[in-house]
This record gives structure tokens, sequence and C-alpha cells, in this order.
């Protein structure tokens, strides 16, 4: 998180006017590199450090500008402006479904010549506006890459498209209208690209803000103190302080009548389950509050920097001790109705969706996951070559071993997606088993297993030794 907001720290600009004296980056190199002197000695001292410089950052970046001139932004940018409105299409209406009709999709009229900057958490987004011409307004973020991304969060938002057909083509779950929200992506440059958004949605981590706003209270600060005084646990300190209501609080105040609430609320609980089967499935790590945005209108959930945890070697190795993001607050607003009901039958189903088409999905999952490997092979490239480079500029460097072989990169790719398999194979409901006791014999539920691993995420134990970065209490 304070990578991210160094990331828009005051460096380098394209007016002189806008530039601000000193450099951030440099004083904080001082006071958290490993070789200054001034490393902090305690973990409390660490994060007094990253409270001030929060502050410090998240001025800087309020008193950017709201607005600017779309002629004035990036040359990225730019050539919006100079491109021709009625030969360019709204971008994101082509679903991949079926054959494009290019003669019914809507032409662009114009676009706003102005940008609005907002700060959104820890980093400044830029939200371009186009005007369809049906009259419609389309509004896209920028995303910005210091050096040329892997495509990660790509390749996992075409394993959301492939499971959006998967579901829909399946009758359990096509029932329930379950379909991941896949936001649509343009690529203006390698490093820039343009991401449909929608103005109602609204991150996990806002959310938190704006409660510890309106209690009066500093959620950094809270921490700081809890770290700093505790002896005992941080996350039943937080937990304690913040509360489980903060979700419900929010939601109940901005959703108009206790029907539309309730729509909402069952909406957001199918999305979580889905959210949450990919997160076990896949393996995807870091769910960070601020990688969850939920729109305030209609419950979808969009999520953001999607990884998969793999080791040095590229195989699965999910090494958090929940398997998705389930904790209090989560809980608390979708109720044990919902977490019995609704969650448990989302996940499930899904699962049987997925293993229903498990040949296909093996197929593609093992071509993505090569692309994934090959990825992590040219990022070890250049980690050897910058580090062979600073040791001896006239040294050659390769890969690692462990990769140049080629059939060894399919076999840790199919490893993988077998261990995918099984997962799913794991949380499928199977048909309902007696269960006897001293007393009398049940019936064990179909979904037992979804339940075992619900328990797992949201155990209290489990849920401590997530790191506090993780905001496990929220």
């Amino acid at each position: 998180r304070l990578s991210r907001l160094c990331q828009q720290a005051p460096g380098r600009h394209e007016k002189e006017e806008e530039r601000r004296p000193g450099d951030l980056r440099a004083l904080l190199e001082r006071d958290f590199s490993m070789e200054s002197p001034h490393f902090p000695k305690t973990v409390s001292e660490a994060v007094a450090r990253l409270v001030k410089w929060k502050k410090a950052i998240t001025l800087v970046l309020d008193s950017q500008r709201t607005y600017l001139k779309l002629e004035n932004a990036k040359f990225a940018e730019r050539k919006l402006v100079e491109a021709r409105m009625w030969s360019m299409e709204v971008p994101g209406q082509y679903e991949g479904i079926g054959a494009p009709s290019p003669d019914h999709h809507i032409r662009v009229d114009r676009i706003d010549p102005y940008v609005k900057v907002v700060r959104r958490t820890a980093k400044l987004t830029r939200i371009v506006r186009i005007i369809g011409g049906n009259g419609k307004s389309y509004y896209f973020s920028t995303r910005s890459y210091i050096a040329a991304p892997k495509r990660t969060e790509d390749r996992m938002l075409q394993v959301m498209s492939y499971v959006n057909n998967v579901l829909a083509k399946t009758m359990g779950t096509r029932r329930r209208n379950l379909q991941f929200k896949v936001p649509t992506f343009i690529y203006m440059t390698i490093l820039l690209k343009l991401v449909s958004i929608d103005q109602s949605y609204v991150s996990f981590s806002d959310i938190l803000e704006k409660h510890c706003e309106e209690e009066g209270k500093n959620g950094d600060e809270m921490l700081a103190d809890a770290v700093h005084r505790s002896t005992g646990s941080t996350y039943e300190v937080m937990r304690k302080k913040i509360g489980d209501k903060v979700l419900v609080k929010y939601f109940s105040l901005r959703i108009p009548s206790p029907s539309a609430l309730f729509l909402f609320r069952q909406q957001f609980t199918h999305q979580l389950a889905l959210h949450s089967m990919l997160c076990y499935v896949f393996g995807i790590i870091d769910r960070l509050p601020e990688h969850y945005i939920v729109s305030r209108s209609n419950g979808t959930i969009l999520s953001q920097d999607m990884a998969m945890s793999l080791d040095e070697t590229g195989k699965i190795a999910v090494k958090d001790a929940v398997p998705f993001r389930f904790t209090v607050n989560l809980v608390r607003f979708i109720t044990s109705i919902g977490m019995e009901g609704p969650f448990r039958g989302v996940f499930g189903s899904s699962a049987a969706a997925l293993l229903g088409k498990k040949a296909h999905m093996k197929s593609l999952i093992t071509l993505l996951m090569l692309d994934e490997l090959k990825g992590m092979q040219v990022k070890a490239l250049e980690e050897n070559v910058a580090k062979g480079r600073k040791q001896d500029p006239n040294t050659i460097v390769t890969a690692p071993d462990f990769f140049k072989p080629i059939p060894s990169v399919r076999d840790i790719a199919y490893s993988n997606v077998d261990e995918m398999v099984k997962k799913i194979k794991y949380v499928v409901p199977v048909p309902v088993q007696p269960v006897k006791t001293p007393s009398h014999q049940t019936l064990a539920p179909c979904d037992l297993r979804v339940q075992e691993v619900m328990e797992r995420a949201q155990n209290r134990s489990n849920l401590a030794k997530m790191a506090v970065g993780w905001y496990p209490w929220f």
C-alpha cells in the first residue's frame, strides 16, 4: 500500500509549476531502507512511521487538481482528442458471445474535455467520460504501470469470462443468474490502459475510511496504538475497536427501503460467494479491502489486482492462513441465513458447474497457466540480468535452470491444473449421507465440505495470523 502511495509522490511533472520541493522517495528510502541507519528497530516504530508517511503523502495527493484538461494530459490521452469520433465505437459492447454486429454498436459522439482526478484510498485515479451517440455517459478510469505489466490480471479476467459462459449454460447457476462482473480493458499503450467503471462503485477500504471519519477515529492511529501497547493479539484489539457493523451501517443508511436492501444483500452474497470460490480454486492471494469494489446500486463486486500464489518453481503454493476473505464485517452483513443458504449454495453450485466442463476447462486453464509461467520466466530473467549488471556490467546472465526446458514448464502447468480440479471436486456437493450418532441417525448436508472451507476462512485464529495490512478485523 505504501509503495502505491509512493508511486503517486511528486517527482517529475510535465509542468514546472507542478513541481514540489524535495524528493519524497529519497526521504522514504532513508526511513525504510534496511541499509539505512534510520531503519526502524521495532514493529511499533515501523507502524508509526508508516502512519506518518501515509498522512504526508495523502496531503500531497489531496492538494492535486481535481480536473485536468484532456489536451494537457498524457500522450495516450491526447490521442483521444485527435481521433475521429464517429469512426470509434464505445468500448465494451462486444461480450464475445456470437458474431459481433458493428451496425448495432453505439458510436462515440464526443469525449469530455476535462479528466476528473479522484483519490481512491492510496492512489490518484483519472476518470475519462465518453458520451455515446445515444446520449449516455460511459466512464473509464486510467491505470498506469511503472514497468511493462505481466498481464496476470488480464488472464484472470479471461478465466472469469470463461466461467461466465459455463455458468450461463448450467441449469443450477443459470437459475440463480450467477455471473462475474468483468470490466472492459482498453490498452492505450503498453504502460497505460482504460478500465470501464461505474460511478456507484466504492471499495471496502473507502467504506472503512468513511466509517472512521464518521466515528471521529483514525484507523491508522488506532492500529499503531494497538501494535505498540497491546499485550495480546492485535487482531482482537482492532476487532473490538472497529466493530462488526461497518458494512451494515454504511449500506443501511444509503439504500432507501428494506426491500431494496434485501435484494442488494442477496446480490452481494451471490457475488461474494462467486469471488470466494474463484480465490479458493485458483489460489488468489492478497485480497486487501481496496481490491474489492462493490456497486452501491446493485451489489455487484469487482476484484482488482488478482494474482495466483506461485512459488519459485511455478507451482501453486498458498501461504495465507485463510482461503479467501470472509471477515467479521462480511459475515455480519450477509447474516447467518445468507451464509447457510445463498452463500453455500452459490459456492457449491458454481464449483459443480465448472466440474461439469472439466475437460474443456483443463485445456483452457492449461494454456493460461503456460502464459503465466512464461511471464514468470521473463521476470526471473529480467531480475537476473539486473542483478548481474549491478555486479558486473559486462556479464551475460541467463534465465534460471528450472525454467529452461519447456517440457518441465508444461508439467508444472498440468500439475497446477490438476490441483485446481482437486479443489473443485472437494467442494462440489455430494449425495446426502446418513450419519450415525449414539442417540439417533441424521443426514449430513450435501455441501458439508463447503461449510468446512467457510469455517476455515472465518476462524479467528486463522485471521489473527494474517498480516496487519490485510485488515483481517474488517
